[in-house]
């Protein structure tokens, strides 16, 4: 039988006004399509709820094929439209996929994450995955918490990751910590900026009037006083 046929008879069969339609949609999560081993059918059967716009019923299918055991446990294209569907209509289990799955794409994941405001289950796809520098962005710029950020930058020691949370730091006014992070960073591409700010806030008692500034390489780092004009 021809793919777009059954598709027609499974949208016909899955319609709001069959009265049949809970019972058929029940045998189908049940047995149906989980012990299927064939993989066009199980396609066409998860295209048909995809289509009918059954959001519940879709994810209770795909768990049924993904979660348990079956021929598509490892399957990356259902675990994302097992989170893409979730994302939407079940936020409240996306945080247990991640956790539990592996074989989604987390760069699409993570961005519809970001734009579906689940900013926390960014950041997880993003540590599971180790893209420290993203984890790092999701903490500073969606999730706004800075101490968190340089507590996984104090974790991973990484001179990006420190970069970037000395750059939170700095939009902040926190200048010392900034510094601190640039330091552990050994990155002194922002020097005029960190003088500037600190000038600008008043910080430079706070700061015992040092900033930092650097060459080309870390071994000729180093800290130095900063006396303002005048």
């Amino acid at each position: 039988m021809r793919p777009s046929l059954i598709i027609y008879i499974w949208l016909f069969v899955l319609k709001s006004n069959n009265v049949h339609r809970q019972s058929l949609v029940d045998q189908v999560i049940a047995a149906a399509v989980p012990e299927s081993p064939e993989p066009q059918k199980t396609s066409v059967a998860v295209k048909a709820f995809l289509d009918v716009d059954l959001p519940a019923e879709l994810i209770e299918l795909l768990e049924k094929i993904i979660l348990e055991p079956s021929p598509f446990n490892d399957n990356g294209s259902l675990q994302n439209l097992l989170m893409l569907t979730a994302a939407k209509a079940d936020k409240g289990h996306l945080m247990d996929y991640i956790q539990r799955l592996s074989e989604f794409n987390a760069e699409e994941i993570a961005n519809m994450c970001i734009d579906q405001g689940l900013f926390e289950e960014a950041f997880e796809i993003y540590k599971k995955v180790d893209n420290h520098s993203a984890t790092t962005n999701v903490l500073v710029d969606h999730i706004v918490g800075i101490d968190r950020a340089q507590e996984y930058a104090e974790r991973v020691e990484l001179p990006e990751v420190w970069s970037k949370v000395a750059k939170a730091h700095l939009d902040g006014l926190r200048v010392t910590d900034s510094i601190d992070s640039y330091i552990k960073a050994q990155d002194a591409s922002n020097y005029n900026e960190v003088i500037e700010t600190a000038t600008h806030a008043g910080k430079e008692e706070d700061l015992a009037k040092e900033v930092y500034r650097g060459t080309t390489t870390p071994r000729q780092w180093q800290i130095t006083s900063y006396v303002p004009d005048g």
